[in-house]
């Protein structure tokens, strides 16, 4: 199952941009945070939408709004802060938010759904753009069902129970730290993650022509990363090979066994000539690879790599490596180099931009097949391996080769004075000051978004042709 879905934005007259980071699960908020609901406390109360509260338990829901209030989340963002340097050094910046909102629904509709991070923009009383952030749970998720997956009610009380389903837990406690990493990017990495510094700039006057709003949307599009980058990421620090191996199964038909067979390139390049295998379709799990192999090019550049060891066919990976080459491209961000000018510096021109990337990963280029099906395969050795309580993680934040199904312990209260979740359900401002930061995007920077807008929409046509023609992305130095 996915567990997040990924709104668009809308031009429509006077563009206001909200990108929701999964799909937007809404639900009626108790907003009062002086409100208590029967034995709940109000700082637990506040948390839990009235949809929630209408069909769950209060004691089993006030546990879980107090497990990932207290506990899990808070060990999610350390982690993400201890494991990434860059992450580090931008909290001493203050240039990372403080705060966030947390809500728990309940949405029967979108049962596959656990919980997303969501941000927007609002406007405060003077007029200025602030980001809003904040983490939504839908309890639908975590409810005791019967074997087809339908809710069980008590029929005592005529509530549902919060399961205590160990690898619906552990599922919850990994796509927390999942979200957060995608908060720690929209922060971090603003202008490519949400599209923009400032939504302002993207405002179209009213009696703007279509061509100059055209131009306006493409400009926006060449910022705004790919979402196969941006989910890649987020997959990579959670436990992505265990939570989707029957996904990773399906990329090979060359064997059987429980979680499928070997992989080879011509495995993989068979795979993803197929739509649903395409970067442009998979981001999850093609998405995944796609990041951890621009790690290793990052790795390769400085002249290391995360290849351990051959041995008897199978190739040992590090992880910590890969990570740290993760951390390299997400600082050449930060610092302004486009997603195109790092793919292509990283390749050593390989790569001419992110679309020529996405056209030729696992199906014209050799070496990204066969470092994905290296991997894959240590991941399924791995999991073959009968000593072994779990499957192979995946999370680039601990050694590929730990025997765990999470790290973060949900009986351990934690604090951290980053996004601390504070009694709201609402989305809350982010305290990042990223003044001074010129980040970039995919294909442009946001000084060069400010520059077009200065000079008029449609000198884009006039500076970018090649990337107007395109409808995609093409290097520029």
């Amino acid at each position: 199952m996915n567990r997040t879905a990924r709104g668009t934005r809308l031009l429509t007259g006077i563009l206001s941009l909200l990108l929701l980071l999964s799909c937007s699960m809404a639900g009626t908020a108790l907003a009062d945070s002086g409100t208590s609901v029967g034995s709940l406390p109000p700082e637990i109360a506040v948390h839990c939408g009235e949809s929630a509260l209408a069909v769950i338990d209060t004691g089993s829901l006030a546990q879980m709004v107090d497990m990932v209030k207290y506990k899990v989340q808070p060990q999610a963002v350390e982690l993400l802060r201890t494991k990434f340097p860059v992450f580090e050094e931008a909290a001493r910046m203050n240039q990372l938010g403080t705060l966030i909102g947390l809500n728990f629904i309940y949405d029967d509709s979108y049962a596959d759904g656990l919980a997303t991070a969501d941000y927007m923009f609002r406007e405060d009383e003077y007029g200025n753009s602030l980001m809003m952030y904040r983490i939504t749970v839908n309890a639908r998720s975590l409810v005791e069902t019967d074997a087809d997956d339908n809710p069980l009610t008590d029929p005592a009380t005529g509530k549902l129970h919060i399961t205590a389903d160990e690898d619906a837990i552990t599922a919850l406690v990994e796509t927390v730290t999942h979200e957060m990493m995608h908060i720690f990017m929209c922060d971090y990495n603003r202008a490519g993650t949400a599209g923009h510094l400032d939504p302002s700039v993207f405002y179209l006057d009213l009696y703007a022509t279509e061509e100059e709003a055209a131009a306006m949307e493409a400009v926006s599009d060449g910022i705004l990363f790919p979402i196969w980058f941006k989910e890649g990421y987020a997959t990579a620090v959670e436990n992505q090979y265990a939570y989707r191996c029957s996904d990773y199964s399906q990329l090979c038909c060359d064997g059987g066994g429980e979680y499928g067979g070997w992989y080879s390139p011509q495995i993989l390049r068979n795979a993803a000539s197929m739509e649903k295998h395409a970067l442009s379709r998979d981001c999850y799990v093609i998405g995944y690879l796609a990041c951890l192999y621009l790690a290793e090019l990052a790795e390769n550049s400085e002249g290391r790599t995360s290849l351990i060891s051959e041995e008897n066919g199978i190739s040992t990976y590090d992880s910590g490596l890969l990570r740290n080459g993760l951390n390299t491209i997400l600082r050449l961000l930060h610092e302004g180099l486009t997603l195109d000018d790092v793919i292509y510096n990283l390749s050593d021109g390989r790569f001419y931009s992110t679309m020529d990337f996405e056209e030729s990963f696992l199906l014209s280029d050799d070496d990204s097949a066969v470092f994905c099906s290296s991997l894959l395969n240590y991941f399924r050795w791995l999991s073959l391996d009968n000593s072994r309580q779990y499957l192979p993680n995946g999370s680039v934040l601990f050694p590929f080769d730990q025997d765990y199904d999470t790290t973060i312990d949900r009986t351990r209260d934690a604090s951290s004075d980053l996004y601390r979740i504070v009694d709201s359900s609402d989305h809350i401002p982010s305290t990042a000051d990223l003044s001074g930061v010129w980040d970039a995007g995919t294909s442009l920077t946001w000084q060069q978004c400010i520059d077009l807008r200065n000079s008029g929409w449609l000198s884009y046509y006039d500076e970018y042709p090649l990337l107007a023609g395109s409808n995609g992305s093409l290097r520029y130095s």
